[in-house]
């Protein structure tokens, strides 16, 4: 019954992990798999340990068990990684022509909304003022 409510808060919590914006119902569908998949995965290794360890029968029965809740935990913190990258919003990049999905360092690439005044033909910059000469 405790592992019913910790999956329950944990559905909970996965709804804000998630974002209002997201569909979490099959992100809550995967935790809960996943859940069930890492305890079912954990007991079966925690059996095989613990016939390997001579704890057979009921000697083994609180080892499974706590190689089944290994397990679980394991696999949720997997089901959070995998909604957290999967929602996670996406950098704007600069679109520079060729690679698209590299963003630019360069603050003068073009695309850039904050470009530095271009040079005219004689290689100085062009700007609003007219200088200390009034040139």
């Amino acid at each position: 019954m405790l592992e019913i409510l910790i999956l329950w808060h944990m559905c909970k919590s996965m709804r804000r992990v998630v974002g209002p914006h997201q569909r979490v119902g099959r992100y809550q569908l995967m935790l809960v798999a996943m859940w069930f998949a890492g305890e079912f995965g954990g007991g079966i290794l925690g059996a095989i340990v613990g016939y390997f360890l001579g704890l057979g029968g009921p000697d083994g029965g609180p080892l499974v068990y706590l190689f089944a809740l290994a397990g679980a935990g394991l696999s949720t913190w997997g089901a959070f990684k995998i909604a957290r990258a999967a929602t996670k919003p996406e950098p704007e990049l600069i679109r520079t022509g060729g690679f698209s999905v590299i963003p630019s360092p360069n603050p003068a690439a073009p695309g850039n909304p904050e470009l530095p005044p271009a040079p005219d033909s004689s290689g100085h910059a062009e700007s609003d003022d007219s200088g200390p000469d009034g040139l």
